[in-house]
């Protein structure tokens, strides 16, 4: 076979990838846009459930923190002020090199109290345990670092509630979201995971670690995140629950049951991604014990999360998801269209295998792949300059359609500026920002596959991500 009939051949095999894929992406969002509007009117009725002291949930929030002198205190006040009674906040402290640990101690009161840590996980050893003179909800956990999953881990170790929610220390969460998991627990007895959407703080509206309004950010790089966020969750967490393929919950805001957190034996602290590692050992578990069990995801208890600000961050954060997609992906390679897994096997981990870990590689392989058809003259540029105009407009008609799914969420972005820069951002994420995209999470793959210190998280499990205060 000849380099013109290559090419033509491969040619052929991504154009068809790109269908596929948009085709997906339209699918969801379509499935989004009539869930979404059920799911509220539901939820109008059942919200007005008078949830009792002998049927109301009791939750541990799991605060990891490193190095987040600048954002503790707004996180902690926004946990501590939720309209919720029986909960507790236990923050972990991972050896942090900054005031981190000063701060929460002068600013809460805390006082060190004799504590033995249970043995349901394992964690880098436990230094000490304070209890907070003001709070009386609050718990902090100093230890050696160990990474993000290991501090999940640690708070986890003195935990008191069976339900187990971990939350970033740079996420602030609504008011209502415990007693909107309350519900939902409630009403499904079998869920024994489940994640809420994430929402960009930045460029909110924040008074007392609160989210008073939904704004957009000034910076560019910061706009596109918040597009980024609102196609992830509102039409690919959405869809993919609502077929039974949900392969993850998101680390800055997800709940475990306690049964299902001690058969994972807490949370694995070798996983790049710890959130998405710990859902896909469940699923199997569910599938495998043949258990009765659910792993589900809602739109309304509301997550705010600061996501990075500069290019550098930026980068460093997403070649690291890559890296983390890889090692969940590749290190579960049975469940790859194994019926036994169910949607998850057919559905979920097909979706997540030849869309998420590979299309970056499949898109670069577009811009070399151009060049020599053109050099060969195997191009026919009028049809060229069509399927490229289709997929732009095709992903064009999908960024659009989900802002106008997001009218159906709480805090959505209502005010004509905020909409302008979101379809402004819409059209030109695809020159520059989508390649430059392609290209970190490429860099992530290949990190992974020849650097062999990248395959697992050991100490660098936390990315070191400049911060800015919530006020700021």
């Amino acid at each position: 076979m000849d380099m013109e009939n290559i090419l033509f051949f491969i040619s052929l095999g991504v154009l068809i990838y790109m269908i596929v894929l948009n085709a997906f992406y339209s699918l969801n969002l379509l499935m989004a846009a009539i869930i979404l509007p059920v799911y509220n009117k539901r939820y109008f009725f059942t919200k007005g459930i008078n949830i009792d002291k002998n049927i109301s949930k009791s939750f541990s929030i799991l605060v990891p923190a490193y190095n987040e002198e600048k954002t503790i205190v707004d996180s902690v006040n926004s946990l501590l002020s939720l309209d919720y009674k029986n909960y507790e906040v236990v923050v972990a402290n991972d050896g942090s090199k900054d005031k981190t640990l000063d701060i929460l101690i002068s600013t809460f009161e805390f006082v060190k109290v004799d504590v033995r840590p249970n043995d349901a996980c394992e964690s880098k050893p436990i230094k000490a345990v304070y209890f907070s003179r003001i709070e009386p909800k609050l718990v902090l956990v100093d230890k050696e670092n160990g990474g993000k999953p290991d501090a999940q881990n640690g708070a986890a170790r003195v935990a008191r509630f069976p339900y187990i929610c971990m939350v970033d220390a740079d996420t602030l969460l609504d008011k209502e979201s415990l007693n909107d998991l309350a519900i939902r627990f409630t009403a499904e007895p079998n869920i024994v995971a489940l994640g809420g959407i994430i929402r960009v703080a930045n460029g909110c509206t924040i008074e007392n670690g609160i989210v008073i309004n939904a704004g957009m950010p000034r910076r560019f790089i910061e706009k596109m995140q918040v597009l980024e966020y609102l196609r992830a969750f509102l039409f690919g967490r959405v869809s993919l629950a609502a077929m039974k393929a949900l392969m993850i919950i998101s680390g800055a805001f997800g709940v475990f049951r306690w049964d299902a957190f001690m058969l994972l034996g807490g949370w694995n602290r070798e996983a790049i991604g710890e959130d998405m590692d710990a859902v896909i050992r469940l699923q199997r578990i569910i599938s495998e014990k043949g258990l009765d069990w659910k792993v589900d995801f809602i739109p309304d208890p509301v997550s705010w999360t600061q996501v990075p600000m500069t290019w550098k961050s930026l980068g460093h954060q997403r070649e690291r998801w890559q890296r983390g997609l890889m090692q969940v992906m590749l290190g579960n390679l049975k469940m790859l269209l194994n019926p036994r897994y169910g949607a998850v096997g057919l559905v979920g981990f097909p979706y997540f295998a030849i869309f998420e870990m590979l299309s970056a590689a499949v898109e670069f392989l577009c811009y070399p792949l151009t060049i020599m058809c053109f050099a060969f003259g195997i191009v026919n540029v009028t049809y060229m300059v069509y399927f490229l105009c289709l997929v732009l407009v095709w992903g064009l008609c999908i960024s659009f359609f989900t802002i106008i799914v997001q009218e159906d969420i709480k805090y959505r972005y209502g005010t004509a500026r905020d909409l302008k820069a979101l379809l402004c951002i819409a059209v030109f994420e695809n020159f520059g920002y989508r390649q430059i995209h392609s290209f970190w999470r490429l860099w992530g793959m290949m990190k992974y596959i020849f650097i062999k210190s990248s395959r697992s998280s050991g100490l660098t499990g936390w990315t070191s991500i400049p911060r800015a205060g919530f006020m700021e």
